[in-house]
């Protein structure tokens, strides 16, 4: 019995000489006394064993946007395929077929990255992923709140959710980080909040991730207004009437309408954290001390989500060199410009 292996492709083979080339490597890997070929699985039965294996491992919240990304997308292209079958081309071909906006395919696509890293591990294929071309990100305008639209939304907010968005707007803190919030992670000495768990679904778990875990320093009014709060038998800061952690849906529930009445733009609570940072980074912060507080293990990621604050930085020092021209420069009567819109004014 025969047995055929497709070295390559036309295109990737187009001579004589390099399809020798392809063939004399193939040859001199089989025949290594140390030679082991390669298992002859299915993609399908790779992907169940690494769910249940690898991606168990992973955070609850990790956890349902990969099951979503396998089975939606990953599976339906790759089922019936042998692992060892898979190739650049095929690849390409499959990130190339992901529907949706260019973030989702870049999802799809790290799932698929993970998985693949667990393949090589386990023997099924040598093949590295170099060179697949992925769609550009979009610049996406996250939603926030100003610093006057985080005081009206406190002052109208009732019950637990004025001290919880009262936490929000002064340490960024996540909305898992908020809920899973306990009374001993108040340090009234030294003024911090320490994060140590979030909630996702209903369940505590790990922070976002490692740098995630960290103690935040608190203002003194607001140190002040936790050692007043009531205490009870309940550990978490805020819960349900039987004692439970709250939901997203919950927080989402009694911000919404406070939205509404105030006239302001659908956003959720981490509108709280987009708009302290942004103050923060546009106020000219130490951008070390700002990626720490928000949890982030990169300022280089503090900076490329709020960006804009730059933009507003860049502004305000445009105004000021405008001043400085308009106190040396002196007035040459300037001529009317048709496009008055295009400028305020055009010396």
């Amino acid at each position: 019995m025969h047995k055929s292996t497709v070295l390559g492709s036309l295109t990737e083979l187009p001579t004589k000489r390099l399809a020798q080339r392809a063939l004399d490597q193939y040859l001199a890997e089989v025949n290594a006394v140390d030679y082991q070929p390669r298992a002859r699985v299915l993609f399908g039965a790779f992907a169940q064993s690494w769910m249940s294996s690898v991606m168990s491992q992973h955070r609850a919240s990790s956890q349902k946007a990969e099951a979503g990304h396998i089975r939606k997308h990953i599976l339906p292209f790759f089922k019936d395929t042998e692992v060892k079958n898979i190739d650049l081309p095929l690849v390409q071909e499959f990130v190339s077929s992901i529907p949706g906006e260019p973030k989702t395919v870049r999802n799809v696509w790290s799932t698929f990255r993970n998985m693949w890293t667990s393949a090589i591990v386990w023997g099924y294929t040598d093949l590295r992923m170099e060179g697949i071309k992925k769609p550009r990100l979009h610049k996406i305008e996250r939603p926030m709140f100003t610093p006057e639209e985080m005081l009206q939304i406190i002052n109208a907010a009732t019950g637990q959710y004025k001290l919880m968005f009262t936490i929000a707007a002064e340490t960024h803190m996540r909305i898992g980080e908020l809920l899973a919030l306990r009374w001993e992670d108040i340090n009234f000495d030294r003024r911090t909040v320490r994060v140590r768990q979030s909630v996702w679904e209903g369940k505590v778990g790990r922070p976002k991730s490692d740098a995630g875990s960290r103690d935040i320093e608190i203002s003194e009014s607001l140190c002040h207004l936790l050692s007043i709060q009531p205490h009870s038998d309940v550990s978490f800061l805020f819960h349900n009437r039987r004692g439970r952690v709250l939901t997203h849906n919950s927080v989402y529930g009694h911000l919404r309408p406070i939205l509404n009445a105030l006239g302001l733009s659908r956003a959720g609570i981490h509108a709280f954290r987009h708009g302290g940072a942004t103050l923060l980074v546009g106020s000219g912060q130490d951008i070390k001390t700002i990626a720490a507080r928000l949890g982030h293990s990169d300022p280089a990621i503090t900076l490329r989500i709020y960006a804009h604050a730059s933009q507003e930085r860049s502004r305000g020092m445009a105004e000021i060199l405008a001043r400085h021209l308009d106190s040396t420069v002196p007035n040459s009567n300037p001529q009317p410009v048709e496009n008055a819109n295009v400028c305020s004014r055009i010396r």
